[in-house]
């Protein structure tokens, strides 16, 4: 009698079943990393999805198996390209889903500390119009943007490790712009108690000298400040990278605090005041020069006694014209800057 045939069974190559079970670790991985605040649930759904896959790549291998007159190298090349495509269109989803709930979890965090100093920002920008319109200047509120710096810090706990790191580098970058300018800030307020270059202030030409030299240095405390500006984004972008927030969200961080701080137009106040100290340092060498020559009248103009050159006074005028064009381009910007602010 002829031998009976053996029927050939369904079956997928070991290596093949190897990979896609390997593919269960690194989903848990996937898994795990876009949820990180919740272990159980993370590891729950890793396995779940990971079953319906390994199920679906199986059914799948069969039927090319069944089709293909049981050919075992169909069902093992059906079942991996299965496998890859369910994981990988599964992980697309995943990566997706997750960006959408951090943003969203962003948002709210953000959203709610802004939406708590709101009131509070309101008054301060309408203060410091209010200063720029009465002395000429604004001071902006240090406490005010620690306790900011504060919430930031508090809030970030309920976002995801990257958001959060991210987050607290915003509040150690808004304490550092707040610390770069305060001292600067202090020194505008110790000239203007001073006099400025108010004529009738300036007693002596020591007074005059000093005015000078408090310039010169409020001059290079500027310079720190505009190289503060423009080197700081970089910075603190990198240091949110190596915080373990990703390179593009960094990026966006970076972006986004200084686009709200107003950087650009920052640093042209600063470039301003540069111009308003070199006309201010002129104006005030010239009446230096000819101290004990120049008096003031009942309107507060000064007045050259005769001895004094033609070409010093005409220098004189067009240095007090120079602080009064650059000072009202700048009040400009302040107050632009101030009124287009949420």
């Amino acid at each position: 009698m002829p031998a009976p045939t053996k029927r050939a069974r369904f079956s997928v190559h070991p290596v093949a079943l190897v990979i896609g079970l390997l593919m269960l670790p690194c989903w848990a991985w996937l898994t795990l990393r876009v949820n990180q605040n919740d272990v159980p649930y993370a590891l729950g759904s890793a396995t779940g999805t990971w079953l319906a896959q390994f199920g679906t790549a199986l059914v799948g291998a069969w039927i090319a198996w069944f089709i293909f007159r049981r050919s075992r190298v169909a069902s093992t090349a059906t079942f991996v390209v299965l496998m890859f495509m369910c994981v990988g269109g599964s992980s697309l989803r995943v990566v997706k889903d997750n960006a959408e709930r951090r943003d969203d979890a962003l948002k709210g965090v953000v959203g709610g500390i802004d939406a708590q100093f709101e009131d509070d920002l309101t008054d301060v920008r309408q203060r410091m119009l209010d200063q720029i319109d009465e002395q000429g200047y604004a001071d902006p509120d240090p406490d005010l943007a620690e306790r900011y710096a504060d919430e930031l810090e508090s809030r970030a706990g309920e976002l995801g490790e990257s958001d959060a790191a991210a987050l607290r580098e915003q509040a150690a970058w808004l304490r550092e712009f707040n610390a770069q300018h305060q001292p600067y800030n202090d020194r505008i307020d110790d000239f203007s108690q001073m006099g400025g270059t108010d004529p009738a202030t300036l007693t002596s030409a020591a007074d005059i000298e000093s005015r000078i030299e408090l310039i010169a240095e409020l001059k290079g405390m500027n310079a720190e400040i505009k190289r503060y500006l423009r080197t700081s984004p970089q910075r603190h972008e990198s240091a949110m990278i190596q915080a373990g927030v990703p390179a593009a969200r960094a990026r966006a961080f970076a972006d986004g605090f200084s686009r709200g701080a107003n950087f650009s137009t920052l640093v042209k106040i600063r470039e301003l005041d540069d111009r308003i100290f070199d006309a201010m340092t002129d104006y005030l060498r010239v009446l230096l020069d000819h101290h004990g020559t120049w008096e003031i009248d009942a309107n507060g103009a000064v007045w050259f006694d005769e001895s004094v050159p033609d070409d010093a006074v005409m220098a004189f005028n067009d240095h007090a014209d120079r602080i009064d064009q650059h000072t009202d381009a700048q009040l400009k910007l302040q107050r632009e800057t101030l009124s287009v602010q949420p």
